[in-house]
């Protein structure tokens, strides 16, 4: 619920970073920086200030994208 209103911009998945004490919200699957970016606009839009582009590859975290 706590979610709803960036549900619709794509598939959301949790990652629980316990040594933080984070949960870490993703948005995807995006294939090209430029959709992502638009993702990243509209769900700061939706009060996520936060947001921001990271590189997956093979299910390998890569890091933020540049």
């Amino acid at each position: 619920k706590r979610y709803d209103t960036i549900r619709n911009l794509g598939r959301i998945d949790y990652e629980f970073i316990s040594d933080k004490g984070l949960t870490r919200v993703l948005l995807g699957d995006y294939f090209n920086k430029a959709e992502a970016q638009d993702i990243v606009n509209a769900t700061n839009q939706n009060g996520y200030k936060g947001a921001f582009i990271v590189k997956y590859r093979d299910g390998e975290r890569l890091g933020m994208s540049k």
